[in-house]
């Protein structure tokens, strides 16, 4: 494409220069397997806050996040159905934060954690893949392992990294929601693992409701997953979660989600399937 720069390869960023909606190029390697298989759910794994509907002068957008959103995975199980694949796309973590599901991870699953790169500049190693220790990614993901007393070395970060990432955010900011980046500030100034400073008290804030599920019509509403898998779900996050609760009037209120009528409401996908079924 000629308006990329010919030297891209040697320009250090810590963002995705052209989104090339990379959800989208995985998902669509792997459903030639999943239509083989016959497998009916594709899940992806995106949380809470990768969905966004915003407006910019009258033009509505998805702040770069489409691919990761609710909205696109509704719009492949529909293009799935169109096609007659009874195939439903989906994630299984709109209602949990970053910081709750690296706790998951961490407490429930570290032979897998030891195993996570999330990194923008990753590379191979005697035969291992290891994140890069610079990016905007792997600073995030050392304050998250820090601020859950884990060990980032585990998953191959070393200890002059882990270090250098959290003085790194003593100066510079973690892309998240800002609630959610809050809270991990103020998680890590508790456990005094950064230093006070203007920079990192004014990012602080005791927003605890990032550690529960988190469920609105928007982002996280339990129709989004088929009601079958619900409880069971559920009740496993509930394990590592501090209770869940649900937006009313932009606020956060508690609610006993295992109790809710909703919690039977039907995936709102499933009227789609059971015709499928019919036919």
């Amino acid at each position: 494409m000629p308006f990329i720069r010919e030297d891209f390869a040697d320009v250090r960023a810590d963002i995705y220069p052209i989104r090339l909606w990379t959800v989208a190029v995985f998902l669509f390697g792997v459903l030639p397997l999943a239509h083989k298989r016959q497998v009916g759910r594709i899940l992806i794994g995106n949380e809470y806050d990768t969905t966004l509907k915003l407006n910019h002068q009258g033009i509505t957008h998805y702040a770069a996040l489409y691919d990761q959103s609710k909205y696109f995975d509704n719009a492949l199980t529909r293009y799935y159905s169109k096609k007659d694949w009874n195939k439903f796309q989906f994630s299984i973590l709109r209602s949990l934060s970053e910081l709750l599901i690296l706790k998951i991870l961490v407490t429930r699953y570290p032979q897998l954690q030891a195993h996570q790169v999330s990194c923008h500049a990753a590379h191979e190693k005697e035969g291992r893949i290891y994140p890069c220790g610079n990016c905007e990614k792997c600073r995030r993901i050392v304050g998250m392992l820090c601020a859950h007393d884990a060990d980032p070395t585990a998953c191959g970060y070393s200890s002059d990294q882990v270090a250098r990432a959290l003085r790194s955010l003593e100066q510079k900011k973690v892309k998240q929601l800002g609630m959610d980046a809050a809270y991990l500030y103020h998680l890590l100034l508790q456990k005094n693992l950064i230093a006070r400073n203007p920079h990192t008290e004014r990012l602080a804030k005791p927003f605890e409701f990032i550690m529960k599920l988190r469920f609105d019509q928007q982002r996280s509403d339990l129709q989004d997953i088929p009601a079958d898998i619900r409880q069971a779900l559920i009740s496993i996050y509930l394990e590592y979660a501090g209770g869940s609760v649900k937006l009313n009037n932009r606020r956060w209120e508690p609610w006993d989600v295992l109790n809710s009528a909703a919690l039977n409401q039907p995936y709102h996908f499933e009227s789609v399937q059971q015709e499928s079924l019919e036919n």
